[in-house]
């Protein structure tokens, strides 16, 4: 049953192959609650490994909740973990500023509130280039709109239940849960076709940040098929709320052009602003002569004037949602990570008219 489970060429560390071995025999059936493991030395020498080695892998596992180690008696195999679980929720923006920010605040805030409730001591820390070393001692984790470099390191290193939140990559290791970016762009399509604008283009920022990945490829998809391609070409920005004066100059340009669009779709509650403040400056009415549906809603959108047509996301759900999947995660560290994508809702409001 241990034999053969290290693969010696294999980069991934010995420890780490390890604990995946057991774990596969546990999903597998072959071992169940209450079976005892041999002795650390025994089952040291079946797996060819330092008794180093076997104590870490035997460690984390019990730390993760599969395994129970009683001294004096051994090493048992668990059907549930603790409820009182470390649960670290990470986040690569500061975790102060981003709880001024109407989307990540929104869920920090519910996710936090959510799984303290359910009785876990919950941890907020930023990531920059490395995760910190203390979250991957957790018993799970939650991982923020994490970037694809990130999330793919973060799985190497890794081995606690993880649940990754507004970010649809795939992932066959993690519980994804985040809001449907095409279904959003769609609604906001359809309702700027139904006033028959026709000239429709994007303007989004964070080139590889998941959900602009979605957005701009719905957009792309849905304009192709309403054979609008000769529509003014997507813009996509590096930031979501510092826009450079190039950039303006840009959204500007494009607002003057002779084909310029009727109608803008910008995939962010500042984009949206952005794209305002410069139709204004070129001389250009909202709405009357550009029809403007930003995303996300923020409470900014409905205070200007007009106030502003919007995709608004599930952020207290999605918190909901990601917080009730770390629980079941906890409780069933073997239960199949599952991707849970919901529906975002059109709020209209004063930014978005028939087509001039």
């Amino acid at each position: 049953m241990f034999s053969d489970a290290i693969d010696k060429l294999n980069a991934t560390p010995a420890y780490r192959q390890v604990k995946l071995h057991i774990r596969s025999l546990i999903e597998g059936g072959q071992l169940v609650p209450g079976d005892r493991l041999p002795p650390e030395p025994e089952f040291a020498r079946a797996l060819g490994v330092s008794r180093m080695t076997a104590n870490r892998a035997l460690n984390e596992l019990a730390a993760e909740g599969f395994l129970e180690r009683r001294k004096g008696y051994g090493t048992y195999v668990l059907g549930t973990v603790r409820s009182n679980a470390d649960v670290a929720v990470l986040c690569h923006e500061d975790i102060i500023a981003a709880s001024d920010n109407h989307y990540f605040g929104k869920l920090l805030l519910g996710i936090h509130s959510n799984l303290v409730h359910s009785g876990h001591k919950v941890r907020m820390e930023r990531w920059e280039e490395e995760f910190p070393e203390s979250a991957l001692g957790a018993h799970a984790a939650v991982l923020i709109c994490p970037r694809q470099a990130a999330l793919t390191m973060w799985e190497r290193r890794a081995s606690i239940p993880t649940v990754v939140v507004g970010a649809s990559w795939d992932t066959d290791t993690s519980a994804v849960v985040d809001t449907n970016n095409r279904s959003g762009i769609q609604i906001a399509f359809e309702h700027l076709r139904s006033l028959g604008h026709t000239r429709i283009t994007f303007v989004g920022a964070l080139p590889r940040d998941a959900n602009t990945i979605d957005r701009i490829q719905a957009f792309r998809e849905l304009r192709q098929h309403h054979h609008l391609e000769k529509a003014h070409p997507a813009l996509v920005f590096e930031y979501a709320i510092h826009f450079s004066d190039e950039e303006r100059q840009e959204v500007a340009a494009m607002l003057q052009s002779p084909d310029r669009p009727t109608a803008v779709i910008a995939a962010g509650a500042h984009v949206a602003m952005m794209v305002v403040r410069e139709a204004a400056r070129v001389g250009l009415s909202i709405p009357d002569d550009l029809s403007v549906v930003g995303f996300d809603d923020p409470p900014f959108l409905s205070l200007i004037d007009p106030p502003i047509t919007t995709v608004k996301q599930p952020l207290e759900k999605m918190a909901k949602v990601t917080a009730d999947l770390c629980q079941k995660l906890l409780s069933d560290p073997l239960a199949k990570p599952t991707i849970t994508i919901i529906d975002p809702e059109l709020v209209v409001r004063g930014s978005t008219a028939p087509a001039p």
